[in-house]
């Protein structure tokens, strides 16, 4: 089953923006073939909320990876919310590249992405992007090496959990479909599904918002 892993906070200074929230975040790291770095607040449902900032803007703008460039887009034109983008967690990403392949569904990567954390440990991840529509950004999957982006400490991880994500899209009823074909989501029929853990729900709109509890 999928898991939220992440949603991404974009914003041009991740060590302040983070500072204003009720959290604990703590330094993430550096990614350097992107020109990024990140502060990150680990929750207690196994997901995190992601301060992701450039400090390199020409490598960013080199970038092939498709979230730096939803960065830079935020940074320029910012969008309805701070939360620009949200990971689905899987552990079985060539599961979803045969499934993409065989039902002719666009996508871009996998991209692999690396960065190593205060404590000197070494983080691997593939990234991959089923292709949205205007009016439909579709979440990107994450597929971790080993145990994956764990809080460093117990006292790192805030006694919280994201409980629901809300995706704001111009159409709940096609956003569902496409959604349930592309992820392999339950049929539910009402634009929301329970994740592993967290809840996923569609509304009518634009941007990101999420519940916490």
């Amino acid at each position: 089953m999928l898991a939220l892993d992440h949603l991404v906070v974009g914003c041009a200074n991740a060590k302040e923006k983070s500072g204003e929230s009720s959290l604990v975040a703590v330094e993430g790291g550096v990614h350097e073939q992107w020109g990024t770095y990140n502060y990150l607040g680990y929750l207690y449902n196994a997901c995190y909320i992601e301060w992701l900032s450039p400090y390199d803007h020409t490598k960013a703008e080199e970038a092939d990876n498709p979230l730096i460039h939803d960065l830079l887009d935020h940074l320029t034109d910012p969008s309805a919310s701070d939360a620009i983008q949200f990971a689905l967690r899987t552990e079985n990403m060539d599961s979803f590249l045969e499934h993409f392949r065989r039902q002719a569904i666009p996508f871009s990567g996998p991209y692999p992405g690396s960065r190593v954390r205060k404590d000197g440990a070494k983080l691997e991840w593939r990234m991959l992007f089923p292709l949205g529509e205007p009016g439909l950004k579709l979440p990107f999957l994450i597929e971790w090496v080993g145990p994956g982006n764990t809080a460093p400490n117990a006292e790192a991880v805030n006694p919280l959990s994201i409980q629901t994500v809300q995706f704001g899209v111009e159409d709940v009823e096609h956003a569902r479909k496409k959604m349930e074909w592309i992820y392999g989501l339950e049929e539910t029929g009402g634009g929301s599904w329970g994740l592993a853990n967290a809840k996923l729900e569609l509304l009518t709109g634009n941007g990101l918002s999420f519940s916490m509890g």
